[in-house]
């Protein structure tokens, strides 16, 4: 795990075996139980990110005064990191906020940057909703699926 996280925070993650909660740096696991599998939509929108770029963004934030966040007051972000990104790269806001309009039950930012990821109620609504994404706008990358709920390195 020490070793894995020298190469890149997300390899404790995969080494670890089951699903988990992650926080620090990568090297912070929590095992939490199996979820079942649940349709989603990923989006990105073509806008890339230096991981350093957003954690100095997030640390600058940390001292405004002026905190103001570019989603909807309902919308508190999970991810700390996700307004900093935003303020790097606006068009996330824009994909946070088409997810939420093509009936997302949840939407949030994956690491760092700069994917986008919404969870809906059925495949089909999730295939729907990815049509509409790839159709008005077809500049972003959109991809419908499920999660899994299986660690795909663990033993069955």
């Amino acid at each position: 795990m020490a070793l894995g996280l020298t190469l890149g925070a997300d390899i404790p993650f995969f080494l670890f075996g089951q699903t988990a909660q992650v926080a620090g740096i990568g090297e912070q696991l929590t095992a939490l139980p199996d979820q079942p599998e649940q349709p989603m939509v990923l989006v990105y929108p073509g806008v890339v990110l230096a991981t350093a770029m957003v954690f100095r963004r997030f640390h600058e934030r940390l001292t405004m005064t002026d905190q103001t966040a570019m989603l909807p007051p309902e919308s508190a972000p999970d991810n700390d990191l996700q307004l900093a990104a935003m303020d790097l790269a606006p068009v996330l806001g824009m994909a946070w906020c088409a997810l939420q309009s093509v009936d997302a039950k949840r939407v949030w930012m994956s690491g760092s940057g700069s994917t986008l990821c919404g969870l809906f109620d059925s495949a089909e609504s999730a295939d729907a909703a990815a049509a509409r994404l790839r159709r008005d706008h077809p500049e972003w990358s959109v991809f419908s699926g499920t999660t899994f709920n299986q660690h795909p390195l663990r033993n069955s």
